[in-house]
């Protein structure tokens, strides 16, 4: 039921996203309520509705609260090296951070400071470095948001060379 209410979300975003639109408070709340959901089953429907809807609703982060939800939701899940879905999860990364406008992030230098270092302590969780395809996720995101920031991030040389030193 639940992996048919995250579909029946995406489909509304893809075909009719009209009809969300005296709802979007609640799609957004429901869908990013869920990031860390625990069923592997659930888990790839409610990552690819947090996108449509970031992509869907303009201003979705005004129906959300970035330090009390989503960003502890994020941290977490990064710390924990993707609760054993990283194959899953860390594909979506890129992307969502890709929609994080600044005044949801605050202070760029913290932001990604905090991202990276959480996630790094997600590849060292046993989930992730005692299987293949989790490490490999995990690696190929990390460097992915590497190259996608620095390069995004080109002037602020201060920026860069404090996210390579960290590594």
């Amino acid at each position: 039921v639940r992996n048919a209410w995250f579909s029946t979300l995406i489909a509304l975003c893809q075909k009719a996203p009209e009809l969300l639109a005296d709802e979007t408070a609640h799609v957004c709340v429901s869908v990013f309520n869920n990031l860390d959901e625990a069923d592997p089953t659930v888990l790839p429907t409610v990552w690819d509705a947090a996108l449509h809807v970031l992509t869907t609703v303009q201003d979705c982060w005004s129906h959300v609260s970035a330090e009390k939800l989503v960003l502890p939701k994020l941290w977490n899940i990064l710390r924990q090296g993707g609760q054993g879905n990283a194959a899953t999860i860390f594909p979506n990364l890129m992307p969502l951070l890709s929609k994080i406008p600044v005044p949801v992030r605050g202070d760029t230098a913290s932001f990604y400071t905090k991202f990276f270092s959480n996630m790094r302590q997600g590849l060292s969780q046993k989930c992730v470095y005692q299987s293949h395809s989790e490490s490999n996720a995990a690696a190929k995101c990390y460097l992915e948001c590497l190259r996608y920031i620095i390069s995004g991030h080109q002037g602020d040389d201060k920026l860069c060379r404090e996210l390579l030193h960290q590594e």
